[in-house]
């Protein structure tokens, strides 16, 4: 500011200039780690229909509404700027900020490890609760932990299980329902191990197959009233199907 009142031309102004920018946009950088900002809670897109029952270990039906919004800044990041800013020679309560919130997270991290590291044979409601409490601290930490990713699949393989033991008896089950709870198991690595993964696997597959053979029929130029019908029995075999397609069938 001073520079800019002298009418002479200044060749380290620019230079000074460049800093002070660099420096702002570093502190900018900064703050959206440091403010602490609401949590807000992930949606996603589900059929299932809310369990009324209570399951045997005790296990929250709202286990899903623990998973909230990812941080866009990861721990790296976090660590990438307090590396820059050794290079930038100013100084700013902000680096001291930043590097409380990343002994944070640190301390979340090794929590979280601990979580990961000592399952217990079948998730009872005291591990379940454990792992909810760090989702929901590292939610006020405006960075990203990798290993409390892994901890939320936990809590959505859970839930995830609960309702496929409720729905997966339903024969109204679209092909759309299946394939959504295809994605949701895969995102939380869900094993194949699982009774109801196996069971998914198989509507997938079957439903998948009816709506190939499906296209494929209603492609052809000459088909027989015997070909529809063929696609139209599977319904009431409790394979699932696109009901768009079933009503052009």
């Amino acid at each position: 500011a001073e520079g800019e009142r002298i009418e002479h031309h200044l060749n380290e102004l620019e230079n000074l200039r460049k800093c002070v920018t660099r420096a702002n946009q570093w502190l900018e950088a900064a703050n959206t780690i440091i403010i602490r900002k609401p949590t807000r809670k992930r949606t996603r897109k589900s059929r299932g229909r809310p369990s009324t029952s209570t399951p045997e270990n005790g296990v929250n039906s709202d286990l899903g509404e623990e998973i909230i919004d990812r941080p866009d800044r990861s721990l790296n990041d976090l660590y990438a700027l307090m590396g820059e800013v050794d290079h930038l020679g100013f100084d700013a309560p902000e680096i001291l900020q930043l590097k409380a919130v990343a002994e944070e997270a640190e301390e979340t991290r090794k929590k979280a490890r601990a979580v990961l590291d000592n399952p217990p044979p079948r998730p009872n409601e005291a591990y379940l609760e454990e792992c909810r409490r760090l989702i929901r601290h590292s939610a006020t930490l405006n960075v990203l932990v990798d290993e409390i990713v892994e901890v939320e699949k936990i809590i959505l393989r859970e839930e995830l299980v609960r309702e496929l033991q409720d729905e997966l008896s339903d024969e109204t089950l679209s092909l759309e329902d299946i394939r959504q709870f295809v994605a949701r198991a895969q995102a939380c690595n869900l094993s194949m191990e699982n009774p109801n993964m196996q069971r998914l696997e198989a509507l997938h597959r079957a439903g998948t197959a009816w709506e190939n053979n499906a296209k494929k029929v209603l492609e052809k130029q000459q088909r027989t009233l015997e070909d529809l019908e063929e696609f139209v029995k599977p319904r009431r075999s409790g394979v699932p199907v696109d009901p768009a397609l079933l009503n052009r069938l």
